[in-house]
């Protein structure tokens, strides 16, 4: 169940349609949420994750890692 919200900071998605477009288990996506690093909120029971906090955790994702 995808929210478009017309007033404002794009499309909402659900854990499990984040898990979809990562490829990846839900579980994953919820610890993801947990350690911060994917933004997300409650809604109700549902948790609901922007586009836009998508697309940051993406950018964060793909900048390379720093030399030790």
């Amino acid at each position: 169940m995808t929210f478009d919200v017309s007033a404002g900071s794009g499309k909402y998605f659900t854990q499990a349609e984040i898990a979809e477009r990562l490829r990846c288990s839900r579980p994953h996506v919820s610890n993801l949420i947990r350690r911060g690093e994917l933004g997300a909120f409650r809604l109700g029971e549902r948790i609901i994750v922007s586009e836009s906090q998508l697309n940051e955790m993406l950018a964060r994702a793909e900048q390379p890692a720093k030399a030790a």
